[in-house]
């Protein structure tokens, strides 16, 4: 997953942003979906966040704004490494066997957003379950 942005540089969290995760569960563990690292309810995880020039994989949306601009000649980065969520429940991509989890990016953590509601961060604690 990547994330595909305009920003220049990443922005400092003046307060805790809330969003979700989908994530996976492997014998009693949680996983994220799609790198399967593992996950404790309540930690703080920090990473680097790293651009990706080779372009990475994109979901529908993220296709379509890159589309966008580079066909406008639009500055961008693409966003491959770091803690990778979404805004909102509604722009997860939800896979039928995921679980969705409510996450927070700390304030005073890098970040960087889309056009599309996807976010990544270098610091996320997952909190609870989502239940629907």
């Amino acid at each position: 997953m990547c994330l595909i942005t305009k920003w220049k540089k990443p922005k400092v969290a003046k307060k805790d942003i809330i969003c979700f995760k989908t994530m996976r569960r492997i014998e009693g563990a949680i996983t994220s979906s799609f790198q399967f690292f593992e996950y404790e309810l309540d930690k703080l995880y920090e990473t680097e966040m790293a651009e990706d020039p080779s372009g990475g994989p994109h979901d529908y949306k993220d296709s379509k704004k890159l589309e966008e601009y580079v066909r406008e000649g639009i500055p961008h980065k693409i966003i491959s490494e770091g803690f990778h969520a979404a805004l909102t429940i509604q722009r997860l991509g939800w896979i039928g066997f995921d679980y969705i989890y409510k996450c927070i990016i700390p304030k005073n953590s890098l970040y960087y957003r889309d056009a599309t509601g996807l976010i990544v961060a270098n610091q996320i604690i997952i909190k609870e379950e989502v239940v629907e």
